[in-house]
């Protein structure tokens, strides 16, 4: 898990018998203490905190998967949207090419983007630039009511066994009018502050409907 310093996460992959052990990659150490600290927000992550499967490194996540030796089942990504600019290179080519390389054959990439239809462009841009590195890529949306509207996903495999995978409302992707996001060229962030502008959507807030 690659931020996640909620550890709600991790709380639900640990709920499956076949997860023999979970790596969590946080660059905030108050994060993982606030989150293991605090009884409400334990209540809800089950106090994960404290479970022998679970590993924690205290490190950018960009340099983690950077300097990796082992590969993967699954490599999950749960950034903040790229709403800054240091943030848009954990969306970057370069850095799911890093990912590819450390995952297993019939391993999964799975990353929560941005909003579907108000960061539009945003989500279109991240899921062309996978598409640039994962043979099969899909992308889905899930509704959260209060805090983000229609959240986006993408999935990325070496294989077409995500296919199989039953999402909650399936995307198509229409790439057309975004670049690709790199390192040097960090489009998507300006995608989403262009479309958080234009559109008057900040996820986050509970007011936006």
């Amino acid at each position: 898990i690659l931020g996640g310093g909620d550890w709600l996460i991790a709380h639900e992959l640990i709920q499956y018998r076949n997860i023999s052990s979970i790596t969590l990659c946080e660059l905030d150490p108050k994060m993982i203490e606030i989150c293991s600290t605090d009884t409400d927000i334990v209540a809800y992550n089950g106090d994960i905190f404290h479970n022998p499967k679970v590993h924690v490194v205290y490190e950018d996540a960009f340099v983690f998967v950077e300097n990796l030796t082992e590969t993967y089942d699954l490599i999950i990504a749960d950034f903040p949207n790229p709403h800054i600019e240091v943030l848009s290179k954990l969306y970057s080519r370069e850095f799911y090419a890093n990912i590819y390389t450390h995952l297993k054959e019939d391993g999964i990439f799975v990353a929560q983007v941005a909003e579907v239809h108000h960061t539009k462009k945003c989500f279109q841009c991240v899921w062309k630039t996978l598409s640039t590195i994962f043979p099969y890529v899909r992308g889905y949306a899930r509704y959260m009511q209060y805090t983000m509207g229609n959240l986006g996903f993408v999935i990325g495999s070496k294989n077409d066994s995500i296919h199989a995978i039953i999402v909650e409302q399936s995307i198509e992707l229409d790439g057309k009018d975004v670049e690709i996001n790199t390192v040097e060229n960090n489009i998507a962030y300006h995608y989403f502050d262009e479309e958080t502008k234009t559109s008057g959507f900040i996820p986050w807030i509970t007011n936006n409907a």
